[in-house]
């Protein structure tokens, strides 16, 4: 009898074990869970150029930088040779002071280099050296004509022989006010003009975000905070040399017949057809970086632009 009334008890517990369960169980399903939400990477643009875009930028210039002043070596070298934001790097020249802010900079060349268009080769040779802004860096230790400093800020990996020049404040660009209508036929206004000669990286192809080096600056009145139209024409020595065959074709389909032939010299009357925008980030007396902040095709090397009036922004550009 007793056994019985053990088994009965035992029965009754399961079943209300199971019973628990179950009820546990449809609970959970009726529970809503709120879905994850992870953090956008959208990037609100800014009304200004940013500090990357300002101080990354890079430069041309007629005047060289001395040797004097250069990078030796890092703190975990020979193990490392490339330095980023808060390595230490051993610097070799004269004059160092303890919290000196410093740049560093490297004398650039392009190891691929192929001529763009015509004349550029003596166009790069008049507007000079490029240089890429490396890192900027605080000086903490001195001994004799070496130094330590400290990476503050880095642009791009600082290796042994980049240069070392005084940190000088830049002044940040201002963007137009957005949005407005690029106008991509807009009649030149006959205001200062100039050529893209050279591009960071050395790319050959340009888009919204890409820096550029021009071959006018301060002398012929360009500032920061200006912005160019960016614009292509159709003559042979505007354009790709590539393109140059196709444009001048004679016969584009075999049933033509006769068809009006255009005469060289009348490419040059056709209107110019408007690119991008751009605006100066640094300038010096002869020559200027700049970034394009609107583009409806691809920019290249070789193309010319014009200064553009202050309210220009207003009618005949696109958004950054």
């Amino acid at each position: 009898m007793k056994k019985a009334l053990l088994l009965v008890t035992l029965a009754a517990s399961a079943a209300a074990f199971g019973q628990a369960d179950v009820t546990a169980a449809q609970a959970a399903q009726n529970t809503q869970t709120s879905p994850t939400v992870l953090p956008s990477n959208i990037v609100t643009k800014g009304t200004t150029a940013s500090y990357t875009d300002t101080y990354c930028a890079g430069y041309m210039s007629p005047t060289d930088v001395s040797n004097a002043s250069f990078v030796v070596a890092g703190e975990q070298s020979p193990n490392t040779a490339r330095f980023v934001k808060n390595d230490s790097i051993l610097l070799n020249g004269a004059g160092w002071q303890e919290g000196q802010k410093v740049s560093v900079v490297r004398r650039a060349k392009d190891p691929n280099y192929y001529k763009l268009y015509d004349g550029q080769n003596a166009e790069t040779k008049k507007a000079g050296f490029v240089f890429y802004d490396m890192a900027q860096a605080t000086v903490t230790n001195v001994a004799g004509a070496n130094a330590v400093a400290h990476i503050d800020f880095s642009c791009d990996p600082v290796v042994p022989g980049d240069l070392i020049v005084p940190f000088q404040e830049r002044a940040i660009a201002a963007f137009h006010a957005r949005p407005y209508n690029f106008q991509h036929w807009t009649p030149l206004k006959k205001s200062t003009t100039g050529r893209i000669v050279l591009s960071k990286d050395f790319d050959a192809y340009l888009g919204e975000g890409k820096k550029f080096y021009v071959n006018i600056g301060t002398t012929q009145g360009l500032k920061v905070g200006d912005y160019v139209r960016i614009y292509r024409g159709w003559e042979d020595n505007e354009m790709d040399p590539s393109d140059e065959g196709s444009l001048m074709s004679i016969n584009y389909e075999d049933d033509q017949f006769k068809e009006p032939p255009l005469k060289t010299k009348r490419w040059a009357e056709l209107p110019k057809r408007g690119l991008a925008e751009a605006v100066i980030l640094y300038t010096t007396p002869t020559t200027a970086t700049a970034m394009i902040t609107y583009a409806i095709e691809d920019v290249h090397i070789g193309d010319h632009f014009e200064l553009m009036a202050p309210e220009a922004g207003e009618a005949s550009g696109g958004s950054h």
